[in-house]
């Protein structure tokens, strides 16, 4: 699906998944990507405007508002599911 860049945009930062976990999400073009602390970046696909997939494992993140604002997001990888703050 094609997403308009204005709200890639708006999921551009980084996310507390943890005390020792931080997903930051950047944007190169029309294509976002995600990095973890101390692992390799990642490309991730948009399944609508709001749900994305990574190829890299079997994952989901959905990214959540609240008040139009982007305020976090949720990783589903594995059964299990993470909530991560948007802290920048």
């Amino acid at each position: 699906m094609d997403v308009p860049e204005s709200t890639l945009e708006e999921y551009v930062g980084v996310y507390s998944l943890g005390p020792e976990l931080t997903i930051s999400i950047t944007k190169e073009g029309k294509q976002l990507f995600g990095q973890a602390i101390g692992q390799g970046k990642f490309e991730i696909h948009s399944q609508n405007d709001r749900v994305f997939f990574l190829t890299v494992v079997e994952a989901t993140i959905t990214f959540q508002r609240r008040k139009g604002a982007v305020e976090s997001l949720i990783l589903f990888q594995g059964g299990q599911k993470t909530l991560g703050k948007k802290v920048e």
